[in-house]
């Protein structure tokens, strides 16, 4: 039987560390280190935290390796030279990519024997980029999945070792649909890994159907606010892709930021203009949307406020039947959430 692969696995978020204490306990995997990101201030007091994949490293007994950040810079070169030369030292059989948020240089690409491998929640070559599970939410979508590919120059564009679907329930949000796919792509590349260690030849890949591209961009905090003008499957499926953040916000007849965390399509009460309230629920406020559909608001949190149910900004007086909800001025500044 061959001997285990001594792999690299760079990583950063949450949606990596399945995969990482999935490798870290594979007879098939000898675990060189993780490459991942250096503790970053979080809270108000700016505290120094370390991102889920070297916090499950540590506590794994996982070495961490850290590139070096240029002087005035704000973020590690990873393809900084003598860092490459330091992981080439190795040896390394083959790289492994998850959720890591860096694009590996040529030359760091040729160190590993086998190559390098990523783990995507899409169905390449749909919804390339930083953010293919809210992107896919957010299009109303009903099926996405995980796609285990090589790694190469361009962005998610390497030839696909494989693939497979899962669906996207009525009420999932990104929140509750990361970890699910993360879980079966920790399963996906478990197989990968196998197969390289029977190399060689090396595993058989797909490559991409160019002509089937499409990219999932980066979310921007500007997303967030809520066009009552557009139809209420629109909003409701908006708001679950970018669940937690940037989320959904509105703003009270007072110019009150109202961020939306929980919400149901309802059937429009009578005709009205986008945005006007209606007290129809015994659930929260039903806010008119575009083309004659309606929203629930089911739990909202007024800035400045803890969050609520609907009913409350009626008993509260912050809400009338009748009011009319906006969209937040552009100035609005939406904090991102900490998350437990």
């Amino acid at each position: 039987m061959p001997p285990p692969l001594d792999i690299f696995f760079f990583a950063g978020g949450p949606f990596a560390v399945p995969a990482l204490r999935a490798l870290a306990g594979s007879p098939d995997v000898r675990l060189l280190g993780l490459v991942t990101n250096p503790d970053a201030p979080a809270g108000r007091r700016n505290v120094l935290v370390p991102c889920p994949a070297k916090a499950a490293a540590e506590a794994a007994g996982i070495p961490v390796f850290l590139p070096p950040v240029p002087e005035g810079a704000k973020k590690p070169n990873v393809n900084d030279a003598s860092f490459v030369g330091r992981l080439a030292a190795r040896r390394p059989d083959l790289f492994v990519v998850v959720d890591y948020g860096h694009f590996l240089g040529g030359a760091l690409l040729d160190v590993p024997r086998l190559g390098s491998v990523n783990v995507h929640p899409s169905l390449l070559p749909r919804w390339r980029g930083a953010a293919p599970i809210q992107r896919a939410i957010a299009a109303g979508e009903t099926t996405t999945g995980v796609s285990v590919l090589y790694v190469t120059r361009g962005m998610d564009a390497g030839d696909i070792l494989s693939q497979a679907p899962a669906p996207i329930l009525s009420d999932d949000t990104a929140a509750t649909l990361a970890p699910r796919l993360a879980e079966q792509g920790a399963r996906q590349l478990l197989d990968v890994v196998a197969r390289f260690r029977l190399a060689p030849p090396l595993p058989p890949a797909i490559p991409q159907d160019p002509g089937a591209v499409t990219f999932a961009n980066a979310l921007d905090k500007s997303e967030a606010a809520v066009d009552w003008s557009l139809p209420a499957t629109v909003l409701f499926n908006r708001w679950r892709g970018y669940y937690p953040w940037p989320g959904a916000v509105a703003a009270l007849p007072d110019g009150t930021p109202l961020k939306l965390h929980a919400l149901r399509v309802v059937p429009l009460p009578a005709p009205a203009a986008p945005g006007t309230v209606f007290d129809a629920s015994p659930d929260g406020p039903v806010v008119a949307c575009g083309k004659s559909s309606a929203l629930c608001l089911l739990h909202v949190q007024p800035a400045g406020k803890p969050v609520m149910p609907g009913p409350t900004l009626f008993h509260g007086r912050r809400l009338r039947p009748g009011d009319v909800l906006q969209s937040p001025i552009p100035e609005t500044r939406i904090l991102k959430p900490r998350l437990p």
